[in-house]
């Protein structure tokens, strides 16, 4: 008999067996005393970057809301599957974002371990990143799991002229 486990189910499996085992999950490293967005941040806005992927360079969308909401899609413009035939679709992740000295501090919750789609070792995976705002560029200078390598990752305000 073939048997499918979405993900939600992968998740609650992974937690009751975390809980069974006695483990807890660690809480995520939040910083102190960040300010909430609001509408007239200067941090408000769309940016986009690009990157040296595996395969293809990837397009990267950043959007800071005013609400405090992030997301983050990354794409590989015209290329579609990898040579061993594997669709290669955009990624979305969503988190939450808010101000502390002159920084936007993004925190996403993501899902490593899915290939194609399907769940292999479904991991959660917390990400952190600061970013500082000179005139339309908008630079990573905080990544402490290295997820953008070691020289980080400017993105461009859509809109901005410099």
């Amino acid at each position: 008999m073939h048997r499918t486990l979405s993900i939600a189910g992968a998740f609650a499996l992974l937690f009751a067996a975390a809980r069974v085992a006695g483990a807890q999950p660690a809480p995520a490293a939040r910083p102190a005393v960040p300010v909430a967005a609001a509408a007239d941040s200067p941090f408000v806005a769309f940016y986009t970057a690009t990157r040296a992927g595996a395969d293809a360079t990837q397009l990267l969308t950043l959007r800071l809301r005013a609400d405090g909401r992030a997301s983050l899609r990354t794409e590989t413009p015209g290329y579609t599957q990898t040579a061993a035939g594997t669709a290669v679709t955009p990624t979305f992740e969503t988190g939450t974002w808010s101000q502390l000295d002159g920084h936007a501090l993004v925190h996403f919750e993501r899902i490593s371990g899915i290939v194609d789609r399907i769940p292999t070792d479904i991991q959660p995976e917390s990400v952190d990143l600061s970013f500082a705002l000179s005139g339309c560029a908008l630079r990573l200078d905080g990544d402490p799991a290295k997820a953008y390598g070691s020289g980080g990752i400017t993105f461009t305000r859509t809109g901005c002229a410099p």
